[in-house]
């Protein structure tokens, strides 16, 4: 049986959530106009001009989650050093999936160090208040919920959505971009794991079918594969301890790897991606990371 939040940890996290969720409303106005501006403006420069203020918005909003999390909160980010970033490169993260809170620490950690961190959404997700209209204005990548599974399908079913997708990264990528891929599809439980039947003790099994849609449909615009591991110096579940000043310390290790190792790495007979090869790749890195969890909980 998976461990309940507790009602200690909502009442401290409740305000520090509230914070947060009036950051994201009081920017969501100016942002909202300016994408608008953007969509009907035609002139190239002015796009570039309205989306580089959009992009100032996203920052600030970022510095003030910030002060609540180091100032406030007292909570500390052990990251391994990011060396070799930069806000003009393309980059795809991929990660374990801990928590709500993974997002706002990788926000944190990469700004400024990298664009923007972009995801692959599911449309569902645009109807949501301040969620959807954020993944809008940003022009997210959409997907609808059945369009990426554990092997890609050639079906007429998914074809439409596929190739919406494909133009939807190809544009992210000349713009500059930091794709994030939650492998595991869903946020890590014991109760997941047990149920999934994982070979991993802190991990779920990766689903290598998206991971090798976004390899396939514009791995030669990516400069490098960061993989990040995110561990949380707390009992689960994390998220209202994380924002109730009950976990101390964020732990997040990262291997940066050059895109072009990779495709060369998992590449068939033909130069096409082999699925299996990139399926094997995900897999190793699993077993790293699960290794490296094991080491960060036990030295904390």
């Amino acid at each position: 049986m998976e461990p309940k939040v507790e009602p200690q940890d909502i009442i401290r996290g409740v305000l520090p959530l509230i914070f947060i969720t009036l950051n994201l409303s009081i920017w969501i106005l100016p942002l909202v106009i300016l994408a608008l501006l953007k969509l009907m403006i035609p002139l190239p420069a002015l796009r570039r001009g309205l989306y580089r203020l959009m992009i100032g918005i996203y920052i600030l909003a970022v510095r003030v989650d910030d002060f609540l999390f180091h100032t406030v909160l007292k909570i500390r980010f052990d990251v391994d050093p990011l060396e070799d970033l930069s806000a003009d490169k393309n980059y795809l993260l991929i990660s374990n999936h801990q928590s709500w809170a993974d997002v706002l620490v990788y926000q944190s950690i990469l700004i400024n160090r990298t664009p923007i961190i972009k995801f692959i959404v599911k449309q569902e997700l645009l109807y949501l208040p301040l969620i959807g209209l954020i993944c809008w204005a940003y022009e997210y990548p959409r997907v609808h919920r059945k369009s990426f599974q554990s092997k890609p399908d050639p079906g007429n079913s998914r074809k439409d959505d596929l190739k919406t997708l494909r133009r939807k990264l190809a544009d992210v990528g000349q713009k500059g971009s930091a794709i994030i891929n939650f492998a595991e599809g869903t946020r890590f439980t014991d109760q997941k794991r047990i149920k999934y039947d994982s070979p991993y003790e802190h991990l779920l099994k990766p689903r290598s079918g998206g991971f090798y849609f976004i390899l396939n449909t514009f791995g030669h615009q990516i400069d490098s594969v960061l993989d990040f591991t995110i561990a949380y110096d707390c009992s689960k579940p994390v998220f209202f301890k994380f924002l109730g000043k009950r976990c101390p310390r964020v732990m997040v290790r990262v291997t940066q790897i050059p895109m072009a190792d990779l495709l060369h790495e998992v590449a068939g007979e033909d130069d096409q991606l082999d699925f299996n090869k990139v399926d094997a790749w995900l897999k190793a890195r699993w077993i790293e990371k699960d290794r490296i969890i094991g080491t960060l909980l036990r030295d904390r």
